[in-house]
């Protein structure tokens, strides 16, 4: 329960984002933020740490995956309107 408490407040505001104003992070910066996760899965508020890199690497993973199924989607729209 304190898994989903703690990705649906804490995780959601930092990940919102992450990828426009990660890069004006400094390292102490994001050595606090990983050290509130790993204090977070100490007192068992997650079920496994977090880093900061991570959740990075997959909202932009996400990002290029939604990008890639709209040029998809719009692709195939103009296809079949083609006809």
């Amino acid at each position: 329960m304190l898994h989903n408490v703690f990705f649906a407040i804490i995780i959601s505001k930092i990940s919102y984002a992450i990828s426009s104003w990660y890069s004006f992070l400094v390292k102490a910066q994001i050595a606090q933020i990983n050290n509130l996760f790993k204090r977070a899965f100490k007192y068992g508020y997650v079920k496994f740490i977090i880093t900061v890199e991570e959740l990075l690497a997959s909202y932009d993973d996400q990002l290029f995956i939604k990008q890639l199924m709209i040029i998809i989607y719009y692709r195939l729209l103009i296809l079949t309107n083609m006809d």
